[in-house]
């Protein structure tokens, strides 16, 4: 879903004009693919944390190819996006958890950076 997203917005800045009903499409579809990232931004589950870490790579490409600055001022406006506050805390707390912050939602054994350092 991400990759096709992708694809659409390249397509839609590449062409000369856009339907606002293509744009409203495509923005439904984008929203879909935020909630369907948001939900693994609280999973928690050991299994659950190799697709929390893909979706935090994910939501931060998203949120560059979306930021308002890009879309500001020009007849694609409407497809600028800020996330709000909730999901930057999530998505704060799983940074932490990945890089191993104390104070994350994780433990360090489940960090997917943690290191031994007796092992180095």
């Amino acid at each position: 879903m991400h990759l096709h997203i992708c694809s659409c917005l390249h397509s839609i800045i590449n062409s000369g004009s856009v339907l606002e009903q293509s744009i409203s499409s495509f923005i439904s579809k984008r929203s879909a693919l935020f909630e369907l990232l948001e939900f693994f931004l609280t999973t928690k589950s050991p299994e659950g944390l190799r697709a929390s870490q893909l979706a935090c790579c994910v939501i931060s490409e998203q949120w560059w190819l979306f930021r308002r600055a890009t879309f500001a001022s020009t007849e694609l406006e409407a497809l600028g996006y800020s996330p709000d506050k909730s999901i930057l805390q999530k998505f704060w707390k799983l940074c932490e958890c990945q890089l191993n912050i104390p104070g994350g939602f994780c433990s360090p054994s489940q960090s997917m950076f943690s290191l031994n350092l007796w092992q180095l």
